[in-house]
């Protein structure tokens, strides 16, 4: 199992470094060449899109990774089963144009919808082939499809932005990725559908997708109300600072956590019975996670107010305390997205939707009365933070039911990480009070400097041990032996 996710981290890592570089750098671009309210006006109908897709597959790609056992017909039958369902809510995003029209008081939404809807579709014939790759932790080949994907959709998406065309930029980016992906992930996958369709087939995915969904559209409520309600009353403008923070928040998650989750998924699941080994697996990953990301986002929190001018323009500078707000969510959260790995790969889908039951609605209370409170989009963002850290630390001690070990073993195993950024953080903020800098990049400079070797400095003399695993870790994942035994 080691040499599994090992292998599969060099890869998924490997296609997330070039796949973020690739991403930051259109994003960058597409940034200076589009408005913000056109950003805010495409996230406003990827709520509702978002929505639909939640409850398209019921499930039935972590389904097929879960499975041990799999023919051809049920293969296929879940191939038609997404297409089919997929088609349906395309046209009922379709036809929901006007509705949608007279809510957000926005003209011009039907282009916007057709685009979506051809997505949800290609998204759909999608699912069943991306879930083969990764059930046969073929992540190579899923390493392809993203960079591919990524580059090709950016250099469409920066051609019609640079020809003036702000909004469709956007629209042709989205189709075309899930254009690729289908096409791509088809090609590279040991299956070809066949025309078959067996409704007995899709009752034993019944049980387990039916929780699956209904705790992607608890979690979709959460992270896309917000949307909506800004949206709403704050306007368009104000969705589009609060989107592209919360975007910032989402690196962390998509760009490492994630990674890890996606690779570790399809190992765990092979392994249902060895619930030790998953444990101890778990623990560790998580040490590794909170090392990287805890720091990461302490660096964002600290120079915010600079790189947000200097990366995106001054344009943006209004989402600079949103950034700060969602850099703390961004470090909790880090962690807290293994929690749903380890529900799926034990099969426990019902527990996580039970506990989304009491959670969820809290939270989205929470972003009510944030905006209702203060009537600011960092407003809302505070609130759903501390929502979210309630909602992790509860979702973390029913981990520790399923798992076989104590809340405390998960506090303890946090802790170094934790307390070594803080420490970092607050030596660095104290000593830039005391230094006087004369333009944006020498203070982000002297702030990276003064930084990051204090946290390894700190971390190697208080936590040995702790600073000896990471090391290893990293060389394991490099192929570097150690100094002696080369």
């Amino acid at each position: 199992m080691k040499e599994t996710i090992i292998q599969g981290i060099r890869w998924s890592f490997g296609g997330q470094v070039v796949g973020t570089a690739l991403n930051f750098l259109i994003n960058l671009i597409l940034i200076r060449l589009v408005a913000p309210d056109a950003f805010g006006v495409l996230a406003m109908i990827g709520v509702f899109a978002g929505f639909l897709g939640v409850i398209r597959s019921f499930g039935t790609g972590s389904s097929l990774i879960f499975s041990q056992k799999l023919g051809k017909t049920e293969i296929n039958t879940l191939f038609w089963f997404n297409v089919g369902s997929s088609s349906v809510l395309a046209g009922l995003l379709i036809i929901s144009t006007p509705a949608l029209t007279l809510f957000y008081r926005e003209e011009g939404l039907g282009l916007i919808t057709t685009f979506f809807a051809g997505q949800m579709i290609l998204e759909g014939a999608s699912t069943v082939p991306l879930a083969l790759l990764s059930k046969e932790m073929r992540f190579d080949r899923l390493f392809l499809v993203k960079v591919v994907t990524l580059f090709l959709s950016g250099i469409a998406a920066i051609i019609v932005a640079w020809m003036g065309q702000e909004l469709l930029a956007l629209l042709l980016r989205l189709l075309t990725t899930a254009g690729i992906t289908f096409f791509l992930s088809l090609w590279l996958v040991d299956w070809r559908p066949a025309a078959e369709f067996h409704w007995p087939c899709l009752k034993r995915h019944y049980h387990y997708g039916s929780f699956l969904t209904g705790s992607n559209f608890l979690n979709f409520l959460v992270r896309n109300i917000d949307d909506l309600l800004i949206g709403r009353y704050l306007g368009d403008q104000t969705l589009g600072y609060y989107n592209r923070a919360y975007a910032i928040l989402l690196f962390p998650l998509g760009n490492f956590s994630r990674v890890i989750a996606r690779v570790l998924f399809p190992v765990f699941a092979s392994l249902q019975s060895e619930v030790q080994q998953i444990s101890q697996v778990y623990l560790r990953v998580s040490r590794t996670i909170a090392v990287i990301t805890f720091p990461a986002m302490a660096f964002l929190l600290l120079t915010a107010d600079l790189l947000v001018p200097l990366l995106f323009g001054e344009t943006w500078l209004p989402m600079v305390p949103i950034v700060r707000v969602f850099a703390i969510l961004g470090a909790a959260q880090s962690i807290g997205v293994l929690e749903g790995t380890i529900f799926q790969s034990l099969g426990e889908t019902r527990i996580d939707f039970q506990l989304g039951l009491i959670l969820k609605p809290m939270m989205i209370g929470m972003i009510i009365l944030g905006l209702w409170r203060t009537n600011s989009a960092v407003g809302v963002a505070s609130y759903y933070t501390v929502a979210s850290l309630i909602s992790i630390i509860a979702g973390s001690y029913v981990i520790t039911k399923l798992l076989g070990i104590s809340f405390w073993q998960i506090v303890t195993n946090l802790f170094p990480a934790f307390s070594i950024t803080f420490f970092a953080t607050l030596l660095t903020y104290l000593s830039l009070l005391w230094i006087e800098t004369s333009s944006i990049f020498e203070e982000i400079t002297v702030t990276l400097f003064l930084f990051w070797p204090l946290f390894l400095i700190l971390i190697r003399i208080v936590f040995p041990g702790y600073w000896k695993e990471q090391v290893g870790t990293i060389r394991t994942l490099l192929k570097v032996k150690p100094e002696g035994k080369r």
